[in-house]
């Protein structure tokens, strides 16, 4: 703020407190996948297979990560472990709370998703 306070007054001051702003705005619509995994997506959908397999849809799933093949098409998998089934809650905690996730994702059939958090 010390900078902005030494133009106080200036268009520089205006022309950097809009550029601020607009960038500001922009940082939401960048929710996608790409070659990693998915940043700043949905969950629309859970799944629960028989063999204890978890199927997630995004709100995004024209756009799925390029590193793996989805299951089905359009679903990243959780399998049936300790730490899948932690990440299964936080998945549902953000689905019930509408809050957007990133995740990263592992090569290969399925999408298995390596890690996630909710934003």
């Amino acid at each position: 703020m010390a900078l902005f306070n030494k133009y106080k007054g200036n268009k520089m001051k205006k022309i950097l407190m809009s550029a601020l702003a607009i960038s500001g705005l922009t940082i939401g619509a960048n929710a996608a996948c790409n070659n990693t995994g998915c940043w700043d997506v949905t969950v629309t959908k859970l799944f629960v297979v028989d063999d204890g397999k978890i199927l997630v849809e995004l709100d995004n799933a024209a756009t799925l990560p390029t590193n793996c093949d989805p299951f089905a098409g359009k679903f990243l998998t959780l399998t049936n472990t300790e730490g899948q089934k932690a990440m299964y809650s936080l998945l549902l905690t953000a689905q019930t709370t509408k809050k957007k996730v990133s995740m990263k994702t592992g090569s290969g059939y399925g999408c298995k998703i390596q890690y996630t958090f909710i934003k």
